[in-house]
């Protein structure tokens, strides 16, 4: 992943903007694309600052608000698919994929099998 540009460089490009020249000519003149000119000079309008927006870092599960509701459906019951419990969401406006499920339940320790685990058969493949 490619790092941001310099701090000093997104300076240079606003100053040069404030006395005057174009985003676009400012872009070319100190070797950066226009449309990274234009962003940074947006960002420095409606934030004061041309300072670039954190990159990575935790993202909290869309579900998170909806935790107990969701682990005392699971609860009440147990053999109920990833389909069922995200139509239960969506009745109650909450749009995910089955994936998310999945990661939330297993998150809160819940493993997800039908039925248990069978031993394997020593005479036959499975």
């Amino acid at each position: 992943m490619a790092r941001a540009y310099s701090q000093d460089l997104r300076d240079r490009v606003i100053k040069a903007v404030e006395a005057g020249e174009s985003a676009r000519s400012s872009g070319r003149r100190f070797g950066v694309s226009e449309a990274a000119a234009i962003k940074w000079v947006r960002r420095w309008r409606d934030t004061g600052s041309p300072s670039p927006k954190q990159v990575g870092g935790y993202r909290p599960c869309i579900l998170a608000d909806h935790a107990d509701w969701v682990l005392g459906l699971v609860s009440s019951t147990p053999d109920m698919t990833l389909r069922e419990i995200r139509h239960h969401l969506q009745e109650r406006g909450v749009m995910v994929v089955s994936n998310t499920i999945w990661r939330f339940l297993q998150h809160n320790g819940l493993t997800y099998k039908k039925r248990q685990h069978m031993q394997q058969s020593k005479s036959e493949r499975m």
